[in-house]
């Protein structure tokens, strides 16, 4: 398996897929004398956002890292600014180098919407109609605010459904 160097954390290496282990450390013994610790595999915690972080530290700094953007600060190079780490695939847990690219917030936010990781329409939690509601609510004649008090909404709120600002998807 080939290891690398994370860039910036020379204390660390990175596998293609994302495995990131520590190398061997001089650290203070509790006798003052030097001690050696062993490096290690370092475990990875999943957040509720469903990335995979890793701890990093130096003699000076602790960062909590993601583990898709060091592999791909290593095997792809440095992120261009303004750019975002996406997954080709979707998954937020496959941090193999090839399935990483950088691209802009813009690619990124339609990249939630090819793999369905962004709720539309009545899946929304904030989410006040159906698609029924608003099929509805186009084919009406009523007054908008008229419709807007029918279905518990601002009359701006049908406005913005009748010219497809909102609900576009349908």
């Amino acid at each position: 398996m080939t290891w690398e160097p994370i860039p910036g954390w020379p204390r660390y290496d990175i596998n293609l897929y994302g495995v990131v282990k520590s190398a061997n450390m001089h650290v203070r013994a509790k006798n003052g004398g030097l001690a050696i610790r062993k490096g290690r595999i370092l475990r990875q915690i999943i957040k509720a956002n469903g990335y995979a972080y890793v701890t990093l530290t130096t003699a000076s700094k602790r960062a909590q890292l993601t583990v898709h953007s060091l592999v791909a600060r290593t095997f792809i190079g440095p992120r261009p600014v303004g750019m975002n780490v996406l997954h080709s695939d979707g998954d937020k847990t496959n941090n193999y180098w090839k399935n990483l690219r950088y691209a802009t917030q813009a690619e990124n936010h339609a990249d939630t919407l090819i793999h369905g990781r962004r709720p539309r329409g009545a899946k929304h939690p904030a989410a006040a109609l159906n698609e029924q509601d608003i099929k509805k609510i186009r084919a009406s004649n009523k007054k908008g605010v008229e419709l807007a008090a029918q279905y518990g909404v601002t009359a701006a709120h049908i406005s913005s459904i009748r010219s497809r600002r909102v609900w576009k998807h349908i």
